[in-house]
C-alpha cells in the first residue's frame, strides 16, 4: 500500500477545518479513501505530525538457524510431540506463541493431522 503524500494529508486537513467537508465528500474530491481520511484527522486531532518519522528497524528474527535445527532434530525424533510439547520443550530458549512454531513448522515442512478421536462419525 503506497503512503498518503504530506501534500494529501495538508489538503485533507483544510479542506475539514475550512470547508467543512464530510469525510466522505473530503475522500470523493481527493481520490483517497473514507478511512485514510478519517486516520489522517484523527492524527490531526491527537497532535500527530503529518510528516511521517524513520521507518524503524527491523525486527529481529525469532529463531536463530542453530535453534531451528534444534527444533528441526527434536520434532524429527519426536513425531507425535504437540505444539504445546514443542514449545514447552524450547520456551527456556525462545518466548513465542504456539502459532509461531505452528508457522515455523510449517515452513520446515512439517505437518500435523488431526487426531482421528476428533473426527465426526459419519
Amino acid at each position: 500500500m503506497k503512503a498518503t503524500s504530506i501534500e494529501i494529508k495538508k489538503r485533507i486537513v483544510e479542506l475539514r477545518e475550512e470547508n467543512g467537508l464530510k469525510y466522505k465528500e473530503i475522500a470523493f474530491w481527493l481520490g483517497v479513501t473514507h478511512s485514510v481520511v478519517k486516520k489522517v484527522l484523527l492524527d490531526h486531532r491527537k497532535g500527530v505530525s503529518l510528516v511521517p518519522g524513520k521507518p524503524g528497524p527491523k525486527g529481529q528474527r525469532t529463531f536463530s538457524a542453530e535453534l531451528i535445527e534444534e527444533i528441526r532434530d527434536y520434532v524429527t525424533q519426536n513425531k507425535d510431540a504437540t505444539l504445546e510439547q514443542i514449545q514447552g520443550e524450547f520456551s527456556h530458549k525462545v518466548s513465542c506463541t504456539i502459532p509461531t512454531f505452528h508457522r515455523l513448522l510449517a515452513r520446515l515442512g512439517f505437518r500435523y493431522n488431526k487426531n482421528l478421536a476428533c473426527r465426526r462419525a459419519r
